[in-house]
């Protein structure tokens, strides 16, 4: 049970990564398009 939420507690890190980075690299496109 233990290991589970382990696996699904990096998973949901992961993708707090991933979505961070799109926003970021968002961003970043937007403000080269302003510029």
């Amino acid at each position: 049970m233990a290991r589970v939420f382990f696996l699904f507690n990096r998973l949901h890190y992961f993708l707090l990564i991933e979505e961070g980075a799109i926003i970021i690299s968002r961003e970043i496109l937007i403000k080269y398009k302003y510029m």
